[in-house]
Parts: C-alpha cells; structure tokens; sequence
C-alpha cells in the first residue's frame, strides 16, 4: 500500500511579462513548511516549481488566470536557490557537475564497468570482482546488481561490501571449469 503525502502548495504564482528579446527574470518566493505533514511512504516527496507557458481555465486557480497564450518561449539558465537575494548565475563546467551528480548515482555503461571476474575456477570456492566507483559517492551507496553472464556460477548475484570508493562482488563457484566467469551489471544510489 502506498502512503501519500499531503500537498503543500501555498506559494502562489507570479506572473511575468515577457519581451522579444532575452532577459533576465528573478522571482523570490516563501516556501511553507512541511513541519508536522507526513512524508510519504514510497520515496517520491519532492520540491516541485512549475513554469507555465499556456493554460486553460481548468488552471486558473493555479496560474492566477494565465489563459491561452502564444508564441515561441525559450528558457536558459535557470538557478533555484535559497535566501532572500538572487545571486549570478553559477556556471560549472560539465565535468565538474557531472561529477557532483555522480556523488548521487552512478551504474554501469559499459562493459569495462561492470562487476565481473575470470578465469580458472573450482566447486564450491568463492571468487571476488572488485568495481571501482567514478567518483567517490557521498554515502556508502545502496548498489542493486543484475546477473548478466555466467559460466560455472548460478544466476544470482553474490553478496556485496560497499564504500564511498568501490564495491567488491562476492559469488560461490557451482562447478569446476577452465574458464568460469560471471558478469553483473550494477546501479550504485547514495540518494538523500
């Protein structure tokens, strides 16, 4: 069964005349609080802002009576933040911010980073695959393995030893075989 939360949508909307040419729009808003509200049971609770282009009167309460609107909107840099004052706009480069979203999620894309050991194995011994992270995560991660290949090892993914840094795989041999090996894709998380 799934628990929802309350909704709390008490900021209102603002509207905003628009001009042919590029320029820069800040808007400063509240936000409520959640204090005493119930988070939800299935991990989706989330904060949510909702540009609006066009809307009919069904969203009049939600967009302050925007109504049908026309044209060609383009957006660019967009930054929410917190505090009272709109600072300039941070621009990361891409590795840079690529590696901080890293620090959240990382999976497998390739063949060379996916969990995987071969070579010479023997019934019943326990063999290890070591997978290093791309960058280190904020937390421990929670990392979900899937079973992509084997020979002289069942199906199952092995157990896991997790850290900031890497993962290693642990999986017990079924057979005795020149050549065993297994394969595991994986998805690392260290959400909030």
């Amino acid at each position: 069964m799934v628990e929802l939360s309350s909704v709390v949508a008490a900021i209102g909307s603002t509207k905003t005349t628009l001009t042919t040419g590029w320029q820069r729009i800040t808007v400063t808003a509240t936000v409520p609080s959640i204090s005493d509200k119930t988070l939800g049971s299935d991990g989706n609770d989330s904060f949510r802002l909702n540009i609006w282009f066009d809307a009919g009167s069904d969203y009049n309460s939600r967009t302050d009576t925007l109504g049908q609107q026309s044209g060609t909107f383009d957006i660019a840099q967009v930054q929410v933040e917190p505090g009272p004052v709109a600072t300039p706009f941070e621009r990361r480069p891409i590795g840079t911010e690529l590696a901080l979203c890293q620090r959240y999620f990382q999976k497998s894309d390739s063949a060379a980073s996916r969990s995987h050991w071969q070579g010479y194995v023997v019934n019943g011994a326990q063999y290890l695959s070591h997978a290093p992270l791309q960058v280190s995560m904020r937390i421990a991660p929670t990392v979900t393995l899937t079973n992509t290949a084997n020979s002289g090892f069942s199906t199952a993914t092995g157990g896991i030893t997790v850290d900031t840094l890497a993962f290693k795989e642990t999986r017990t041999c079924t057979g005795t075989e020149n050549s065993g090996y297994f394969i595991s894709t994986w998805a690392a998380s260290a959400e909030l």
